[in-house]
């Protein structure tokens, strides 16, 4: 079965806004570490569904 890379980067990206909103909700959070950890983990969340959306050649 291959996975859907849509839902997972979807799925991805609102666990990372939920865990930020969470986290203004009960602390003060340093919005320049968000800054700089935002692009690194859209690049990440990229490489990742790019291997996900590889085809595997397998022989039968």
């Amino acid at each position: 079965m291959k996975p859907d890379i849509t839902a997972f980067g979807l799925g991805s990206l609102a666990c990372i806004l939920g865990a930020i909103a969470l986290w203004a909700c009960f602390g003060g959070i340093s919005w320049a570490w968000i800054g700089r950890a935002a692009p690194v983990t859209l690049v990440v969340l990229g490489i990742v569904m790019l291997i996900l959306s590889l085809k595997k050649n397998t022989r039968t």
